[in-house]
């Protein structure tokens, strides 16, 4: 029996971002995670990214979608950090892909990840995905080519290499580009033709 492995997909074209603009503003950093409220998702410590950012002076914004059973911890966590203005929770919502589209950097911090189709979902709306290593998204990222793999939880690392994006503009629109094209790889239609020719070569 031959086996093979087929990586699930996305309608790339859905996330392809029609007013692409290239590289970030230089007035704010605007991030965005998504991901269920739950533990492995880790999504408390965005916070501590946020603040390190914001104490090197930068201005951050990052939107948070998703919903679960950590929600109000991390809620709490935000107030009682004074981020309200920095940090907002969006909830699930419907239209992701118009928040990635006014985003330009998703940011992971899942300490285990199997796969994940919202890294294909970001890149394919050309941002650059800076990652805590979650052992399953190994496959996902091509360091300094779609992203970057963080391999400590280390707020102060995450911060470095996002503002590394954030300030150097050729650096972005080129990681930003081939994220573009690397998700084309996990188009749905890929995805059906090479899932037909299994089929085809088991029945033969």
């Amino acid at each position: 029996i031959n086996h093979s492995i087929i990586p699930n997909a996305i309608d790339v074209k859905k996330f392809l971002n029609p007013s692409k603009k290239g590289s970030p503003n230089k007035t704010v950093i605007r991030l965005i995670n998504i991901g269920s409220f739950q533990d492995k998702k880790n999504q408390i410590f965005l916070i501590q990214i946020v603040k390190s950012l914001i104490a090197k002076n930068y201005k951050v914004y990052l939107e948070i979608i998703g919903d679960g059973k950590n929600e109000q911890v991390i809620r709490e966590s935000i107030i009682e950090n004074n981020l309200e203005d920095s940090i907002k929770l969006l909830g699930r919502i419907f239209d992701v892909e118009q928040k990635l589209f006014n985003s330009d950097i998703y940011l992971h911090t899942a300490y285990y990840e199997p796969f994940g189709l919202v890294f294909i979902e970001a890149m394919a709306s050309g941002l650059p995905v800076v990652t805590l290593d979650g052992k399953g998204n190994r496959d996902l990222i091509e360091e300094g080519k779609n992203g970057y793999m963080i391999y400590n939880q280390d707020p102060e690392i995450f911060a470095q290499k996002i503002i590394s994006l954030f300030e150097n503009t050729n650096k972005y629109d080129e990681m930003s580009n081939y994220c573009v094209e690397y998700a084309k790889k996990y188009d749905i239609k890929e995805y059906v033709t090479k899932l037909l020719a299994h089929y085809q070569q088991s029945l033969n």
